[in-house]
């Protein structure tokens, strides 16, 4: 099979390609699977529950927030000060996203990862989310956004991990 994206060779058992993790849909047959639980969800209760829903949209100037009640409970259930608050707190947009330098080195099975993060000190700022045959990682600064789609093996697992001097140290095997 091809990848759509890169025209490179991939498997076909694959749901996204490992040269340049476009995501390859491919459709399922749901029919069976809503059958299986088809008496299980008709069997379940409704319960009736509410909350909030915010919406922040931007087209030019300042940001438009929104806010709608959900099921049984209103706006009026809420503090109106903190909701106020939500209203006219400034919201910035990130500035500038950058894809940050990685440099690899193989330790036998292992493969150390070393990823340059200029002006992240700290491991709350960072964002890790392990995908099948990749990582994703998001870190962020008071000014710029850094975005990286990292390829693992399939199967591997991230054994170590270390914010050090403004590097992220990742083992992975």
């Amino acid at each position: 099979m091809e990848c759509i994206n890169c025209k490179k060779e991939i498997k076909e058992e694959w749901n996204y390609c490992p040269f340049c993790s476009y995501v390859i849909h491919k459709s399922k047959d749901y029919s069976k699977m809503v059958d299986k639980y088809k008496n299980r969800i008709m069997k379940t209760p409704l319960v009736k529950v509410g909350g909030l829903c915010i919406q922040i949209s931007q087209d030019e100037g300042n940001p438009e927030v929104k806010i709608k009640s959900l099921g049984n409970m209103s706006i009026e259930d809420t503090e109106e000060e903190k909701i106020e608050n939500i209203k006219t707190q400034e919201f910035e947009i990130e500035k500038e996203i950058k894809e940050p330098h990685a440099e690899y080195k193989k330790l036998g099975k292992k493969t150390l990862i070393e990823i340059s993060l200029p002006g992240i000190k700290e491991e709350k700022n960072l964002e890790i989310l392990k995908l099948k045959q990749s990582l994703e990682l998001k870190a962020r600064t008071e000014d710029r956004m850094y975005f990286k789609i990292i390829k693992i093996p399939e199967n591997s697992s991230i054994i170590k991990k270390e914010l050090k001097n403004e590097t992220l140290h990742l083992i992975i095997e």
